[in-house]
């Protein structure tokens, strides 16, 4: 399958869906997620467009056990985050959230990171 919805953003409707994907929340999303992990390098879109509303959605199905195993392993290789952002505070390494805080400083020299910032929606 192509991804085609009209949205006019050609690169998108190029990319393929995997034939074994059977979701349609996953069916929808997946060409923004390969998208957003080629510009940003992590899928994790945030909430606040229509993709982000399909990531949360995908984390729900994940919940209740609504993705098959090959869809699972594929966003889990992707690198897709499963916890909600909300979660972070529970689920993430501290070491590792404070070396990208740390990384983020020393980039922008300083530690106002903005709501949705879309490089790392976890920060």
């Amino acid at each position: 399958k192509i991804h085609n919805e009209g949205d006019g953003d050609e690169k998108l409707e190029s990319i393929e869906i995997p034939s074994f994907i059977k979701s349609p929340v996953l069916s929808q999303v997946y060409p923004a997620l390969v998208s957003h992990k080629e510009k940003y390098g992590n899928p994790n879109i945030p909430l606040g467009s229509t993709d982000g509303k399909r990531c949360k959605t995908l984390r729900r199905l994940h919940f209740q056990n609504k993705l098959s195993d090959d869809e699972v392993a594929l966003l889990t290789d992707m690198g897709f985050r499963f916890h909600s952002f909300e979660d972070v505070y529970y689920e993430c390494d501290f070491d590792e959230m404070l070396g990208k805080l740390m990384d983020y400083r020393a980039e922008f020299d300083t530690f106002q990171i903005p709501k949705k910032y879309e490089p790392d929606p976890e920060l």
